[in-house]
């Protein structure tokens, strides 16, 4: 399967109405044909979303000493952590489609369990049902994954285990109704090949064998926990406990359950399933636009983090940023003439490095003004990005600090530097091209390293002019 395609789509939802799934088929199957295309080899995983939302939980707390309304929200932290942990080990994985964070409505999980009624849980049409964190589709099998990740530091470990195992095994088993009345009603289909699992990624064997709650479990509930032992090397995990278990006899799963599912995981509560959010640009713009509107965190009247930090004149005058993290701060008052910084899409790198390059090159220029210079003795700046990434989201910026941008492309990164992963000799490719250049300073913006979610960006200068 190759990678979903980046461009954003036309259109951008398709409007579902009168029978449920027979819309959401159709959806379903203009998503799958635009970004599920096989490629030549078609072995590549491809994500929805193509990278994890980390907006909501960018104010990481740093602090030992937690409010107890600050506990909550570092617990929802600690769980959506383990869900990029897992999100990562996914897309190491062959042949796969993996939703990451399935939500349905109470009408959406009637539509495929008609046992389920308005007097099973007085709920409406349009509320929210229930969710699951990974639903993994393959070539022949399904596989549900509810990620936990309790704080085994509390006054009761082994009670935060036993509530959140219970809670994931709540979870599993709705989801379970729903894929399987999903399949049933589709295609009639009831010997659907499906694995649910409750992944617990801070508890080892060692650890979660001392529980007696874990203990009294029946095997076949044992061996529904994937523990931190097995994330460490997931890989041969997933082919003992999936892979393994799949045979040629099997046949491969019909297809119009699979779009049915691709268009849940896009539908929104009043079931308008919403394409765009496959797309890896609309991903990233609605990342950075959460950022920009400074709702950084889940509760949009301020960040319950109080470690956040106002951002300097220049993030507010020409990026419209009003506040920074604890990490951001640090990088952007760091002195530093190199630094390298790795983080997943939308986590601010790119703002962050323009905030600081405006900076330095205001001070640069104050320092040329109060010298008696001109403005040819100014530093010089090269900012580069690699990829498909555009700067034309930055040009505004850069010209609204007076900065001169002149667009013209330099190809891809392997093409520029030598075909390696070694840091040393990248760095050294890319101080060749600012020396050959005779420039002053080098932005490097969004350079996919390892698996193509695993983003960085490079700052480096040969000189630095900070506190001149």
């Amino acid at each position: 399967m190759t990678e979903p395609t980046s461009d954003i789509p036309a259109s951008s939802s398709i409007v579902t109405s009168g029978t449920l799934l027979g819309k959401f088929e159709a959806a379903g199957a203009t998503i799958r044909e635009k970004y599920c295309s096989r490629g030549n080899e078609g072995r590549e995983v491809v994500m929805f979303p193509p990278a994890p939302n980390l907006s909501s939980f960018i104010d990481a707390f740093h602090r030992d000493t937690l409010s107890n309304r600050e506990k909550i929200e570092k617990q929802r932290q600690d769980e959506y952590e383990a869900e990029v942990e897992v999100f990562r080990a996914l897309e190491k994985e062959e042949n796969i489609i993996v939703l990451h964070g399935l939500k349905y409505t109470h009408q959406q999980y009637t539509e495929c369990v008609p046992s389920h009624t308005h007097s099973d849980c007085k709920k409406k049409d349009q509320e929210e049902e229930g969710e699951c964190d990974f639903v993994v589709i393959g070539d022949k099998f399904l596989v549900v994954l509810e990620v936990k990740s309790p704080d085994m530091n509390s006054k009761n470990p082994e009670k935060m285990f036993s509530d959140r195992y219970w809670e994931s095994r709540h979870q599993r088993t709705r989801t379970l109704e729903l894929i399987k009345g999903v399949f049933q009603k589709s295609c009639s289909t009831e010997d659907t090949v499906i694995f649910d699992f409750s992944i617990f990624n801070r508890l080892t064997k060692d650890e979660v064998g001392k529980f007696g709650k874990y203990r009294k479990l029946p095997i076949d509930e044992k061996k529904t926990l994937v523990l931190k032992d097995n994330l460490i090397n997931f890989k041969e995990w997933w082919k003992d406990n999936v892979l393994s278990k799949i045979t040629t006899e099997m046949q491969p799963l019909e297809t119009r359950p699979i779009n049915s599912l691709l268009a849940l995981w896009s539908a929104d509560n009043k079931n308008i399933c919403k394409t765009e959010n496959c797309s890896f640009a609309q991903c990233i713009l609605e990342i950075d636009e959460k950022l920009k509107s400074e709702k950084i965190t889940r509760v949009p009247k301020g960040p319950i983090n109080k470690d956040f930090k106002g951002a300097s004149p220049v993030f507010k005058k020409y990026l419209g940023i009003e506040c920074l993290t604890a990490e951001q701060a640090i990088i952007y008052k760091s002195k530093k003439t190199f630094l390298w910084i790795n983080g997943p899409a939308g986590s601010g790198k790119s703002v962050l490095l323009l905030g600081k390059m405006i900076d330095l090159l205001e001070k640069s220029r104050a320092k040329v003004k109060r010298e008696g210079g001109t403005d040819s003795d100014q530093s010089k700046c090269l900012l580069l990005a690699f990829g498909d990434h555009s700067l034309d989201n930055y040009k505004h910026a850069l010209e609204k600090a007076g900065l001169k941008t002149v667009s013209f492309s330099l190809g891809r990164f392997d093409e520029i530097s030598v075909n390696t992963t070694e840091a040393s000799e990248i760095v050294e490719a890319l101080q060749t091209v600012v020396s050959n250049g005779d420039y002053d300073l080098l932005v490097v913006l969004q350079c996919f390293w390892g698996q193509r979610c695993t983003i960085g960006a490079f700052f480096f200068t040969p000189f630095s002019v900070q506190g001149s």
